[in-house]
């Protein structure tokens, strides 16, 4: 990492509302997927089989949410979103713990999700309009590295500590350590941009900006990548869970540790990424990454006698090649425009990547009803896809920039976005 940075953080008078938009991405992915290898015996509690709609119930409300955040937040404040999407997250998790239905359950996390819609959205556009472009990638790396943490940790969390406290007390912890980052944001005086100029729009010129976003270059192909991308990744989870369920009859702490050899690739790219600043050719990144997936599901599907050890190498490489293709994307889209289309489109990239996070388990439970072969061959059709997509994504980038092919998005994404407006 550039020691300039390094220096210059010493004297960042935004670097303490950093720390605390990160501890707030954190736990927003910590309540999330802490449920994920709970879900059997949080049914049984409940009696029914609804519970497989709980990523869902959370996600999609939350998609929705966040493709119009940055537009309120024009209204209201970006302060003070935040505050109040902190506030009733903690309030959504003391919620999650007292219920005592599944459609309590159920209602609790939609309104959770329409609730915290807000918070990734906004931690990244505020590091926008803090940071000059120099200096904006290495501070969304903080946000990112927190997402990453509390995406990997969390189902291992839940997994091993249900047995001994119970999902309820992990949710009640959960709403603890939430109220402590809503007092820091409270109690902190980091100062804001507030010399920037917000407008509050109209419908119909947000309706604009998201057609000009949405049919602009890469714009099409890159949220399109962002939708089935995530409903990979939580199909993903669904498909593992039934998988070594069904072949292995693993229980809810060996469904953890196989989500956390999916899960932590991804997080050790990001400080890989950060620590190196590894530049690679973006189209071998990805065909590798691709092949890789393929490749591992086609071993999984063929392969129904693996040995457990066997089986636990092939999701860590099929962990490997789905997570490569996935940090080159993190930064595309505040590179896409500039001014509010660019805040529009960060807002706009959060939405869909959480209505394909919703998508995936709905699609997935009704496919793993149906055997292996349906889920697996879905599988293998969706990374096709998203090779497809993302060479279509890099096609529109280097036919305006033909020095992108080796970056390094975290530190970097910024000087592209200044090439491109």
């Amino acid at each position: 990492m550039n020691s300039s940075v390094l220096i210059e953080s010493k004297h960042d008078k935004y670097l303490p509302m950093v720390k605390n938009l990160a501890a707030a991405c954190f736990m927003l992915m910590l309540q999330v997927y802490l449920i994920a290898p709970l879900l059997p015996a949080i049914g049984n509690e409940f009696h029914s089989t609804l519970i497989s709609q709980a990523i869902p119930a959370f996600a999609i409300p939350y998609g929705l949410s966040a493709l119009c955040s940055i537009s309120l937040s024009n209204r209201v404040g970006r302060k003070v979103m935040l505050q109040w999407s902190v506030w009733l997250m903690t309030l959504g998790c003391f919620a999650t713990a007292s219920c005592h239905s599944i459609s309590a359950f159920l209602v609790v996390r939609i309104l959770a999700g329409i609730a915290t819609g807000s918070i990734l959205p906004l931690a990244l556009v505020l590091i926008a309009e803090c940071y000059p472009a120099s200096a904006r990638g290495t501070r969304m790396l903080i946000v990112v590295f927190s997402v990453a943490l509390g995406i990997t940790f969390a189902p291992v969390i839940g997994g091993y500590f249900n047995g001994m406290i119970g999902w309820r007390t992990m949710y009640i912890i959960s709403g603890i350590l939430s109220l402590i980052v809503y007092l820091r944001i409270v109690l902190s005086s980091f100062p804001l941009p507030l010399k920037i100029a917000r407008k509050p729009e109209n419908l119909s010129l947000v309706w604009q900006l998201s057609k000009k976003i949405l049919t602009r270059g890469a714009g099409p192909y890159l949220y399109a990548f962002s939708f089935f991308g995530g409903m990979f990744h939580t199909g993903v989870f669904v498909w593992l869970s039934f998988y070594f369920t069904t072949h292995y009859h693993l229980g809810e702490q060996g469904i953890a540790l196989v989500l956390l050899i999916f899960l932590f690739p991804g997080l050790l790219m990001v400080i890989l990424m950060a620590a190196f600043s590894i530049k690679t050719s973006v189209k071998g990144t990805l065909l590798a990454g691709l092949i890789l997936v393929a490749v591992c599901v086609a071993l999984l599907w063929i392969n129904v006698n693996l040995p457990l050890w066997l089986a636990y190498l092939f999701v860590l490489i099929l962990s490997v090649g789905f997570n490569i293709t996935q940090p080159l994307f993190i930064g595309i889209t505040t590179t896409l425009h500039n001014g509010r289309m660019s805040n529009q489109a960060v807002g706009m990239g959060c939405g869909i990547l959480f209505l394909g996070y919703g998508a995936g388990p709905m699609l997935f439970v009704f496919l793993v009803s149906l055997g292996d072969s349906p889920a697996i061959i879905f599988l293998a059709l969706l990374g096709l896809l998203l090779s497809i997509l993302s060479f279509k994504v890099w096609k529109e980038k280097l036919s305006t920039d033909k020095h992108i092919t080796k970056r390094n998005f975290f530190t970097d994404n910024q000087g592209m976005a200044q090439r491109h407006t």
